[in-house]
């Protein structure tokens, strides 16, 4: 997927600039093992601070790292399958869901920050997801347009 137009219109709605990280960040961003399509976007397009529209808010290479290594539930959920690159304003988590099978450009589901993921089995997580988009294009397409839901599911 070409993300250039999604990224000048982010950047123009928001006057900010998104461009090519260093590549110790893309290193860094690398060994979280993300989709591809993860990868291809914030190789030539990562924000250089973290980018808010309406209720969400899509992070830079640094704050993704952070949020998959030592943040909740992003560092809970990360074993399983899901990577966070997004979070609510009170946050929630935007994961790409690799939890069942490996996709260059898998769905893309909110995960409630509220759940202690790390003590729930691997069935009760999956229940917890909510499917927002069917890929990243779609998310941030919604993203954009303020129109991706920022309710999680919990679970059962």
């Amino acid at each position: 997927m070409n993300y250039q137009a999604i990224a000048s219109k982010i950047s123009k709605l928001l006057s900010v600039q998104l461009g090519s990280p260093s590549q110790e960040e893309l290193e860094n961003l690398a060994a979280l093992d993300p989709p591809e399509a993860v990868l291809r976007f914030y190789e030539q397009h990562a924000p250089n601070a973290m980018i808010q529209i309406g209720n969400v808010r899509l992070q830079t290479i640094d704050d993704l790292i952070e949020e998959n290594t030592n943040y909740v539930p992003g560092a809970d959920l990360r074993p399983h399958g899901f990577i966070t690159f997004a979070t609510t304003i009170c946050g929630d988590a935007y994961c790409t869901d690799c939890s069942e099978l490996k996709s260059h450009d898998p769905p893309i589901v909110i995960m409630a920050h509220e759940v202690s993921f790390e003590e729930l089995d691997r069935a009760t997580i999956l229940s917890a997801r909510k499917r927002v988009a069917d890929n990243l294009d779609e998310f941030l397409t919604r993203f954009l347009s303020e129109s991706l839901d920022t309710e999680p599911s919990y679970p059962e």
